[in-house]
């Protein structure tokens, strides 16, 4: 770089630009823009960069214009972007790619916890969902049934009996009807 070369710190050149400091640190990175060697970028051979950097988003731009001229901004998640601003295409570029990270991510856990079940299952650590609701149905019919036939397998025996009596009657037909519970073949013994 040369001696009297006017240079501005990232964050003022980003201000200069319309940019955050992040998108400026990128284009540094990967060779679009100028820095120098105490990390300032160059005014003057930045901006004139920025302009070249801008000019080839504005080819992009109207390439992709005259590609789909017929989109609708909205429809594609772009609600108050101007497509004709090349500034604002790259931002909503930059953005788009964020949220393609993410949702990169999202997937990549996901198919890690797919992953952990399908072990889980081929361990024997899980039952079919219709397996256990059929078995469920089955011991509620079970215990319906069992409740129902408590008043007439028990109200001749009751007959004449004390409330004590009739007590420890019921609470034996209750106690059958409970242990149909345990005939359901996921109770563990």
């Amino acid at each position: 770089m040369k001696k009297n070369v006017e240079t501005v710190s990232i964050r003022e050149f980003a201000r200069l630009c319309g940019k955050n400091h992040t998108w400026v640190r990128r284009r540094i990175k990967d060779g679009t823009l100028p820095v120098a060697d105490d990390g300032t970028v160059p005014v003057e051979e930045g901006l004139d960069a920025f302009k070249k950097l801008v000019g080839n988003l504005a080819k992009t731009a109207k390439e992709a214009e005259k590609i789909s001229t017929d989109i609708d901004p909205k429809e594609i998640g772009l609600e108050g972007v101007n497509l004709k601003n090349p500034v604002e295409v790259a931002h909503a570029f930059s953005v788009a790619r964020l949220l393609e990270k993410q949702v990169t991510a999202r997937v990549k856990t996901a198919e890690m916890e797919l992953k952990a079940i399908e072990l889980e299952a081929k361990k024997g650590n899980f039952i079919p969902k219709e397996e256990v609701l059929a078995d469920a149905r089955r011991v509620a019919a079970l215990v319906r049934e069992k409740l129902l036939t408590i008043p007439i397998r028990y109200a001749g025996q009751l007959e004449g009996r004390t409330q004590r009596e009739i007590e420890g009657v019921l609470d034996h037909a209750i106690d059958e009807v409970l242990q149909s519970l345990n005939e359901s073949k996921f109770v563990e013994q």
